[in-house]
């Protein structure tokens, strides 16, 4: 298994409408993520809009993002 991470900036103004659309993630997402080799999908956000994002995958990042 591979380790993957990943960060952004979401902006100020954003941060809010970010929070709700990550709050409730939708059953089909999390099956498209699982069935694409993503384990252990964080996503880590602070009060300045620094994001942190970490998985594992099966094979590749680039592999489960074909």
């Amino acid at each position: 298994m591979k380790r993957a991470a990943f960060k952004l900036k979401v902006k100020k103004d954003k941060m809010e409408e970010y929070k709700q659309e990550h709050d409730a993630i939708w059953p089909e997402l999390v099956e498209a993520i699982r069935r694409n080799g993503f384990h252990n999908y964080s996503i880590f956000l602070d009060d300045d809009g620094n994001l942190f994002g970490y998985t594992e995958v099966d094979e590749s990042l680039d592999k489960s993002l074909e």
